[in-house]
């Protein structure tokens, strides 16, 4: 896909609305199954890097897309509902385990110097899960 120097660079990846549009599994998989340069094991991972003179930076990878739509206003259309769906990652007991995941991973790299949170979508989005007037902010 890539040629030169950037046949060699890993490409640390998170899902976007496009993926869940089509089949975001395939691409969790192709990073296990086919190549690992496309960096992308889970739709939530850490990792932890150091750099230089020992200085830590902790990486929190996560998927924006179930908390930056309305579910309710999904469109079948795009198929991001019914992927999201289809994983049951659209209710409220699975978005508040998500959020404590992000809690329990933001305590667990406490030691690192630099903790950087990666997400496809911005920290403020149309995240109503039902129609409610609560909202996630990321």
């Amino acid at each position: 896909m890539y040629g030169g120097r950037l046949k060699d660079v890993t490409w640390f990846s998170i899902a976007g609305n496009h993926d869940w549009y089509n089949n975001v599994t395939a691409e969790v998989d192709y990073f296990w199954d086919v190549d690992s340069r496309f960096f992308l094991p889970s739709l939530y991972y850490v990792r932890k890097v150091t750099f230089g003179s020992g200085v830590c930076a902790a990486f929190i990878h996560i998927d924006t897309d179930p908390y930056y739509y309305n579910y309710s206003s999904y469109k079948k259309s795009n198929n991001l509902k019914q992927t999201l769906t289809d994983f049951n990652l659209h209710t409220d007991d699975q978005l508040n385990a998500r959020l404590q995941w992000l809690d329990d991973q933001l305590k667990a790299v406490q030691d690192a110097d630099w903790i950087f949170v990666v997400g496809h979508h911005p920290l403020v989005g149309d995240c109503r899960l039902k129609d409610t007037k609560d909202y996630y902010l990321m």
